[in-house]
């Protein structure tokens, strides 16, 4: 009869403590649970009565087959950059037209040294995009004092796990252009920031011509372009301004899916 007794104990307290659980869930933890839900385009739920937002998310496939989800939660992303003659300027709004073609992602573009005297306003964003040419094998004098600007978010770490990436621009198909990406990548990790490269499109270069190949110079760590420094500011090769809509887009779906 004792061990009835304590059975009977025991399963009460149990129960007890699963009602309570729930009960904080609900009360506290909702939010966090229309993060995580998912559904598909088929089945995405409406906003619920009460007021509150359903927790949404969109499968989608990239060029390799692989699935993910994207929460519908809109991101705020910023491409900053600095342009000498334009040129980086034209490839960077291309960047910003493929950030555009994915759905909850809001963008701005934004001019490097107008922004030295509020590095504040970086806070802001969710995902950074930086953009330089590459000058003597790094970025441009205008862009590196806008991030010397920035060092009192580093003491602050305003931007840690944010996400980040850049793009470059050289007269030349090399220019050293890997030089000026690297030192994006080490600003980004001193502030504690996320990196997320350029995946490759190989399967997308099927009997494409050198011009209009996808990443055809060759750039996983970040996007690259070639255009001679006496060439009009839209002359870019058709593969390179096709490579920075898929770069832009691609951040901006990793963005979504955090």
């Amino acid at each position: 009869m004792e061990r009835i007794g304590v059975l009977k104990l025991l399963a009460a307290v149990s129960d007890c403590r699963t009602t309570l659980m729930m009960r904080a869930v609900t009360a506290g933890c909702g939010r966090a649970l229309r993060h995580r839900c998912w559904s598909d385009k088929r089945s995405m739920p409406a906003r619920s009565g009460n007021g509150n937002d359903s927790c949404r998310s969109v499968r989608t496939e990239n060029t390799l087959g692989a699935v993910h989800e994207e929460t519908s939660a809109v991101k705020q992303m910023a491409v900053i950059y600095h342009s000498g003659h334009g040129r980086t300027e034209y490839f960077a709004k291309h960047v910003v037209a493929g950030v555009r073609n994915v759905a909850g992602a809001e963008v701005s573009l934004l001019k490097a040294d107008e922004l030295v005297a509020t590095p504040a306003r970086l806070a802001a964003y969710d995902g950074i995009i930086w953009g330089s040419p590459t000058y003597f094998g790094g970025v441009s004098g205008p862009f590196k004092s806008f991030m010397d600007s920035t060092s009192p978010l580093f003491r602050t770490q305003e931007l840690r796990g944010k996400l980040a990436s850049g793009f470059t621009v050289s007269s030349y198909p090399s220019g050293d252009k890997q030089s000026t990406l690297m030192s994006m990548v080490v600003f980004s990790m001193q502030h504690g920031m996320l990196w997320v490269g350029n995946p490759p499109n190989l399967e997308n270069n099927a009997g494409a011509t050198p011009d209009a190949a996808l990443d055809r110079l060759g750039s996983w760590t970040g996007a690259m372009a070639q255009i001679h420094h006496k060439a009009p500011v839209d002359s870019f090769d058709k593969g390179d301004l096709e490579t920075a809509k898929l770069f832009g887009a691609n951040f901006a779906r990793t963005l979504r899916r955090i």
